[in-house]
C-alpha cells in the first residue's frame, strides 16, 4: 500500500508500523510518502484512515498495489539468500 500522509515523518512511520497487519514500512524518496507491506489478503486502508484521522494527519494519497507472482518469488528468494 503506497500512502502519502502529511505529518511528522518519524511519528507517522512508527504509527504505520504499529498498524495491525503491517509487516514492513518503507520510507519513499518523496516527502510524506511510505510503502506499507502486509500479508496477502490484508486490507490496511480502513485502519490507516482511522490512524491518520486520530492524529489529524491528512492523507494526501493512497494506492493499493498487488505483487506479481514473480515479484513475490524474487522477494522470498532474496530474503532467504542471506540466511543459511
Amino acid at each position: 500500500l503506497h500512502v502519502e500522509i502529511k505529518g511528522p515523518a518519524d511519528a507517522v512511520e512508527r504509527a504505520l508500523g504499529a498498524l495491525p497487519g503491517a509487516a514492513r514500512i518503507l520510507k519513499s524518496a518523496t516527502e510524506d510518502s511510505f510503502v506499507v507491506e502486509s500479508a496477502a489478503g490484508t486490507d490496511l486502508r480502513e485502519g490507516l484512515f482511522r490512524l491518520a484521522a486520530a492524529n489529524d494527519w491528512p492523507i494526501l494519497g493512497m494506492r493499493q498495489e498487488r505483487l506479481s507472482l514473480e515479484e513475490v518469488f524474487r522477494a522470498l528468494t532474496t530474503e532467504m539468500g542471506g540466511k543459511e
